[in-house]
């Protein structure tokens, strides 16, 4: 009886210290090669451009900002994204109109599935918002907000891998 008592109470000395610790969920996904389980980036009109289709990170969208912000979560945090490349009215301009016709598109084109978060050069500006392409419901957003007219293409260096894709689609130039 005695020896029974010691082991319960070796068992539980020794794994007491991992009860209630949940492993964290990396987010970030890399894939060498396709396989069924990896979403086909490729395929999504204007995509070409992101510099690395297989790296990205999932998010939860948590709210749409604006035409060119979004909150989400990952890893159980809320994090802003603002995209990379573009640029949409202000609410506190005289293009109020203009900005939320535009935070509605955003919302549109987001869905509700998975947001897929696309990194260029930089991490974060000077908001500490992290700068990404985003790819939901199978659009890519930023190059969608651009080519419906909901947003502009703008230069933000050094994160100009899909400038030109943008400017190409951006109607304000024509």
């Amino acid at each position: 009886m005695g020896i029974v008592i010691f082991l319960v109470l070796f068992v539980v000395l020794f794994t007491l210290p991992y009860f209630g610790k949940t492993q964290e969920k990396n987010t970030t996904q890399e894939f060498d090669e396709p396989d069924s389980n990896s979403p086909e980036f490729e395929s999504i009109e204007g995509s070409g451009c992101i510099p690395d289709l297989r790296s990205y990170e999932v998010a939860e969208l948590v709210e749409v900002i604006d035409g060119d912000s979004i909150r989400v979560e990952m890893q159980g945090e809320l994090i802003e994204v603002r995209y990379i490349g573009i640029d949409a009215p202000e609410y506190y301009s005289d293009e109020r109109n203009a900005a939320m016709d535009s935070t509605q598109k955003n919302r549109v084109l987001l869905g509700d599935g998975h947001i897929y978060l696309f990194k260029d050069i930089s991490n974060t500006d000077k908001y500490d918002r992290l700068l990404r392409y985003v790819i939901a419901s199978g659009y890519f957003i930023n190059l969608e907000m651009v080519r419906s007219g909901y947003a502009e293409a703008k230069k933000y260096q050094p994160d100009i891998s899909c400038q030109a894709v943008f400017e190409k689609a951006d109607t304000s130039l024509k």
